[in-house]
């Protein structure tokens, strides 16, 4: 209710204005979301400050954001939209808007991601946001589904029930294998993995920042002399060193010398 005082003469005069409702209104919550190659996700909230319904569109988006709906129509007063950002973008910085439609009217919400080289290989622990020891399954919740799978029996100590079953997931997009394990006890439902392998265009590095185009002097610099070192392995023009105490391995091209190819693993379970 919205009221005028005048006062004409000395006398005050009240004015009032009949009762009028404010149009619906959309907030988004928050205004602003910057992500990294590893905060990937985060949560829209869309709040209504009026208790009757309202519609809403997004009307434009980055193509490097994904929503988990892109319409709604707010009846208990608050919506929620999943944001997720395509961390398989080329290094670097973008920025962008989300612009949300209702009733005629635009609300955005500002967006930002910045690529740059994953310090996400760890010896002994994982890579590739997967750690050794994670159910298999979390693979798949984390890339989807792979492009190639192969299993493996192992057949011990006789040669009639495998005592030990391995699955590998190899995705091609970025050049990971993800080997699990599991046995005939427990239905092979929760493999865990136990051996992680990347490659190029894979961009991750280490702790001791190793990576894919790394010189193997580099790795020699940053861990030591290696437990094995293997010359032409399947003769295949690479090399290998491998550095058993920390479980980590480094494939590397014998003619340029760089490292191609890093496998993280647990229990010693690569063959020397």
């Amino acid at each position: 209710m919205k009221t005028k005082i005048i006062l004409l003469t000395g006398i005050l005069i009240f004015l009032f204005s009949s009762c009028e409702n404010d149009s619906p209104g959309l907030k988004v919550d928050p205004s602003s979301l910057s992500f990294t190659s590893d905060m990937y996700e985060a949560q829209i909230i869309l709040t209504s400050d009026n208790e009757s319904e309202l519609s809403w569109e997004v009307q434009s988006k980055p193509d490097w954001i994904d929503l988990s709906k892109q319409s709604g129509t707010l009846v208990t007063r608050t919506d929620t939209i999943l944001v997720t950002a395509d961390i398989g973008m080329e290094i670097g910085n973008y920025s962008d808007d989300i612009i949300i439609k209702y009733d005629d009217k635009e609300i955005k919400v500002s967006v930002s991601l910045e690529i740059t080289h994953k310090i996400e290989i760890f010896p002994g622990v994982g890579a590739a946001k997967i750690n050794l020891r994670d159910p298999l399954s979390k693979v798949i919740e984390v890339y989807g589904q792979y492009d190639h799978a192969y299993e493996f029996r192992l057949f011990y100590p006789n040669e009639t029930e495998p005592f030990e079953i391995h699955d590998l997931y190899i995705y091609d997009d970025i050049k990971a294998e993800f080997r699990g394990r599991g046995t005939p006890e427990d239905g092979f439902a929760e493999f865990e993995v136990i051996i992680i392998k990347v490659g190029a265009p894979y961009d991750g590095l280490t702790e001791e920042l190793i990576g894919i185009g790394s010189s193997i002097d580099d790795v020699v610099a940053a861990y030591g002399q290696p437990t094995v070192i293997e010359d032409d392995f399947w003769k295949s023009g690479n090399g290998y060193y491998k550095y058993k105490s920390i479980g980590i391995y480094f494939e590397y091209d014998e003619t340029s010398s760089l490292v191609t190819g890093i496998t993280v693993y647990i229990d010693n379970i690569l063959m020397d």
